[in-house]
C-alpha cells in the first residue's frame, strides 16, 4: 500500500510539457489524472459535437470511472473481440467524421478505438451472462404488429430484436451499478 501512494504522489509530481499532471480520482488500483480528463473531453467533443463546458469535465471523469471499471469486468470474464469488428466500426466513424472536416491524430484514434472495444466487448459479457433471463412476452408483439397492421414476419423479428436489446439494457445498466458499488472509488 505504501509503494502505491508513493506512486500516486510521485505520478502526481510529474511535468506533461507545461502542465503539471495531477491525480484527479483513483478506482481500485487505477488512477485518472488532469490529462486523462483533458484527452477525454476532447474524444467527447469530437464525437458528438459538444461546446457546452457547463458539465463536460463531470462527463469526462464519469465516462473514465465507467470505462476503467467495465474494462476490469470484461478482463475478469476473459471477453474478446475481433480486432477486425472494432476496426470496421472505427472506420465508419473516421469516415463519417472525415465527411465533417474532422481529422483525427493517431492518439484519438487509439483512444475512439479502445472506447469502442470496450463497448463491443461490455455487451458481448452482458449478451453471456444474461441472454438466459430474457423473456420476450411474443403476445405483447403480435398486439403491437395487429395495432400496427403489420404481419410481416422480418418486422415480428425486429421487434423481438428491440424487445431484447431492451432488457439486455436494463440488465448493462444494473450489472454495472452493482460493479459500481462494490468498486473502490475516490475523487480527490
Amino acid at each position: 500500500m505504501k509503494k502505491i501512494l508513493f506512486l500516486l504522489i510521485l505520478i502526481s509530481q510529474i511535468s506533461y510539457g507545461e502542465q503539471k499532471i495531477l491525480t484527479i480520482a483513483s478506482i481500485n488500483k487505477s488512477i485518472i489524472t488532469n490529462i486523462d480528463i483533458i484527452n477525454e473531453i476532447k474524444i467527447i467533443k469530437i464525437l458528438s459535437n459538444v461546446d457546452n463546458q457547463d458539465n463536460i469535465n463531470n462527463l469526462a471523469l464519469n465516462n473514465l470511472i465507467e470505462e476503467f471499471i467495465k474494462n476490469e469486468e470484461i478482463k475478469k470474464n476473459k471477453i474478446q473481440i475481433s480486432n477486425d469488428i472494432i476496426q470496421n466500426r472505427l472506420n465508419l466513424i473516421l469516415e463519417s467524421l472525415e465527411k465533417q472536416g474532422v481529422i483525427l491524430n493517431i492518439l484519438s484514434k487509439n483512444k475512439i478505438f479502445q472506447k469502442i472495444k470496450i463497448n463491443y466487448e461490455w455487451n458481448e459479457l452482458i449478451l453471456k451472462k444474461y441472454i438466459n433471463q430474457i423473456n420476450i412476452n411474443l403476445k405483447e408483439i403480435e398486439t403491437k404488429m395487429k395495432e400496427s397492421e403489420s404481419i410481416n414476419k422480418n418486422e415480428k423479428n425486429k421487434l423481438i430484436d428491440i424487445e431484447k436489446n431492451k432488457k439486455l439494457n436494463i440488465y448493462s445498466i444494473l450489472h454495472y451499478e452493482k460493479l459500481k458499488q462494490n468498486a473502490l472509488i475516490k475523487i480527490y
